[in-house]
């Protein structure tokens, strides 16, 4: 594939934080720079809310190491404070998502990325997609579609994730698009998924959709409404034959829902995550882990044991087979002790008779 991005300004790429979600924003930084190829130029981007500590900003400057180069955007995200969802777990300076397109006015496309996520690949052809016909380029997101009926919510023909998007940002410039989504934010304070909702209403159809690869919500794809591999694929049109198929052939994996790897030790992902953490410049931050106990890490586990059950089925079924074929030998053998016993008995019988017979014989 032409690579059509300039190796000496490097792919950018734009991450968004504030000092609670710092760690693993970093961590996924650490993931991004050590899974890129040696020829790849990333030019990587913080844009970090003022709460952001001086000692979290070194270390986020630090994850890129002599591979590559980050560099921190600080912008006041306060203002954005009146925007807040009670009881939902993302924060309004997600909504800084909208500026990045201004933020960065030298580049005509930008790859923007979530802080919960990992990157296990190169990201060079992911980012010279061609998004020229579109405001971005993103991947279908089924779970929203299939198990919360999104599309039904919001009326829209296609919905897709913003974790990872390939901003169209000359064109979003040129429209007045950060203007437009914030002023659909405005009128729309109760969407939950705070950007994510008003970034489908904008683009419409708009999108060029991804392959799911590109942003594997695994936890969420896991969830049994979705229907298993099988009904993935038919979503997606692949051909995975397993989860664990789908998750060697990601490139990014998506850690969505409130439950994750730092803060619980029995999620999913925990073990890949804690790999990246330990070296990143945070491995010295102490975490504190707590056992997840829901309803869906134990639909998780409980899919787990049963895919191991419908694994061994055929030796399971064969010892049920083999279990029946002595259970009726045991009843066959069982029913001609009864027949014995019943002879035995009525020869008994008939040796009493004649005894008796005999006696009264003997007697005249």
């Amino acid at each position: 594939m032409t690579v059509d991005y300039n190796k000496k300004t490097g792919i950018p790429i734009v991450f968004i934080t504030d000092n609670n979600y710092v760690l693993p924003t970093g961590v996924a930084i650490t993931s991004l720079v050590l899974n890129k190829k040696p020829e790849t130029v990333y030019q990587i981007y913080v844009i970090v809310t003022e709460n952001v500590t001086a000692e979290n900003k070194t270390r986020l400057i630090n994850c890129g190491g002599i591979k590559a180069q980050v560099k921190l955007i600080e912008r006041d995200a306060s203002i954005l404070n009146e925007f807040t969802v009670p009881g939902h777990y993302v924060p309004p300076c997600d909504l800084l998502k909208f500026n990045i397109p201004g933020l960065l006015p030298q580049y005509d496309k930008i790859l923007y990325l979530d802080g919960d996520i990992l990157v296990k690949g190169d990201l060079s052809e992911l980012y010279c997609n061609d998004v020229s016909g579109a405001y971005l380029g993103a991947v279908s997101d089924m779970p929203a579609v299939v198990v919360y009926g999104f599309l039904e919510r919001l009326g829209i023909a296609h919905y897709f994730n913003a974790g990872v998007m390939l901003l169209n940002s000359a064109r979003m410039r040129q429209e007045g698009f950060e203007e437009k989504l914030y002023h659909i934010k405005k009128q729309n304070p109760d969407y939950v998924c705070m950007d994510q909702d008003v970034f489908n209403i904008a683009v419409q159809d708009k999108v060029i959709f991804f392959p799911v690869k590109y942003n594997v919500m695994l936890y969420n794809l896991l969830y049994p409404a979705c229907g298993g591999i099988t009904k993935i694929n038919e979503y997606f049109g692949t051909s995975y034959e397993s989860f664990n198929a789908l998750l060697k052939d990601a490139v990014i994996v998506h850690l969505t829902n409130d439950f994750k790897p730092w803060k619980y030790k029995d999620v999913v992902m925990h073990k890949e995550w804690m790999s990246y953490f330990k070296k990143s410049p945070f491995h010295k931050q102490k975490l504190s882990l707590a056992n997840s106990i829901n309803k869906e890490s134990i639909n998780i586990k409980a899919k787990r044991i049963i895919k191991k059950i419908l694994k061994n089925l055929p030796v399971i079924k064969q010892i049920n087979r083999r279990y029946s074929a002595i259970r009726e030998n045991l009843d066959k053998n069982s029913q001609m002790l009864e027949r014995l016993e019943q002879l035995n008995q009525n020869i008994y019988n008939e040796i009493n008779i004649i005894k008796v017979n005999i006696r009264k014989m003997e007697h005249k």
